[in-house]
């Protein structure tokens, strides 16, 4: 009998039939331990419904776990979908420069690494970077030279 309620969960739930063997054994001995023959009941009957009852407990606890750790993976990647979070997490340490040109790059990626369609583009990815930093940004053409040697060693 504990057999036989181990495997109708296991078919269904995400638990192993171990735990679900063992869960039920357990269940077996309150029931035996709580059992009333004063109240015309079968024991059997009794056993079945107090193991079927523990199991049922056992699964859905299981479930509102895998729910959380599901739902925190989910916060997680919400989390990372707002740029300035996984940026910051990623360039934490980098000189402020580095942050500027990598900011000025993720603003505006089809811009910089990508071609938008029937679009043509002069220069290559650093000659726009370089052009953004100089004209928009006010910078130096030797900021931008100090920042493009130190780029390659933070990437």
């Amino acid at each position: 009998m504990i057999h036989h309620v181990a495997n109708l969960f296991a078919k269904k739930s995400t638990v192993d039939y171990q735990d679900l063997f063992g869960e039920a054994s357990l269940a077996y001995c309150v029931a035996k331990t709580n059992y009333d023959p004063n109240r015309k009941t079968k024991f059997t009957t009794y056993a079945y419904t107090c193991m079927y009852n523990h199991l049922i407990n056992v699964c859905k606890k299981e479930y509102r776990k895998q729910s959380k750790t599901a739902d925190e993976l989910n916060e997680e990647q919400l989390r990372c979908q707002d740029q300035k979070f996984c940026f910051e997490e990623y360039t934490d340490g980098w000189p402020e420069s580095c942050k500027t040109v990598a900011r000025v790059v993720l603003d505006n990626p089809d811009y910089f690494l990508g071609e938008t369609i029937g679009m043509k583009r002069t220069g290559g990815v650093k000659e726009r970077i370089k052009n953004e930093l100089i004209h928009r940004k006010g910078w130096t053409h030797k900021n931008v030279q100090d920042v493009f040697r130190e780029l390659p060693s933070l990437v």
